[in-house]
């Protein structure tokens, strides 16, 4: 999971954009760090790396007073095949994960957003058959991911089908109305 050695870095092409390959001494073989290119959300985001499954994805946030540890992970629900939770944590500096941490805000919500966007679309490429579930674990963020999928919905809808749910069952997301998790899949041609 998080990878708590330095990590040395060396700059490598790979496809069409630019990354750099990040090895360490936990060894994530092919963790590659990626940046600059966009599909949904239109915002700068963080260089960011992932494991080989695409299940782990980490990334600094960074403000001109401290630098935050993220990660997103994707865990595979064991009641529902190919239905992953995807939690937003930061990892502290022990190397454990944390989605109640008090790290403050370093005032680049649409960055991180913008980089969890990305981390979702390089998931899909890996599992396509896949629906991920964001839920938050406080009602302020669920409200913030309401906001975000709200603002963001004309660019989501282009490859993704959005759900909400507020209880077993989940429906075509409606702007304005409140949910307790919201469910993503591919878009079907």
């Amino acid at each position: 999971m998080p990878v708590k050695a330095q990590r040395k870095r060396r700059f490598t092409f790979v496809k069409d954009y630019f990354t750099f390959a990040t090895h360490t001494t936990a060894q994530l073989p092919a963790s590659i760090w990626y940046s600059q290119f966009r599909v949904s959300m239109q915002s700068e985001f963080y260089p960011f790396q992932s494991d080989d499954d695409r299940l782990y994805f980490d990334f600094f946030s960074v403000s001109y007073d401290k630098t935050i540890t993220k990660a997103v992970v994707f865990t595979e629900f064991s009641y529902a095949k190919r239905l992953f939770n995807l939690a937003l944590v930061d990892v502290l500096s022990d190397g454990e994960l944390s989605d109640m941490a008090t790290s403050g805000n370093n005032l680049d919500l649409e960055k991180v957003m913008a980089t969890v966007s990305q981390c979702i679309r390089l998931f899909f490429e890996k599992y396509p058959d896949a629906e991920i579930q964001i839920q938050g674990n406080t009602p302020a963020k669920n409200r913030l991911y309401r906001m975000v999928i709200t603002r963001e919905l004309s660019n989501i809808r282009k490859y993704y089908e959005i759900y909400g749910a507020n209880g077993p069952l989940a429906e075509p997301f409606e702007v304005g109305k409140a949910y307790k998790a919201y469910v993503l899949k591919l878009r079907t041609l």
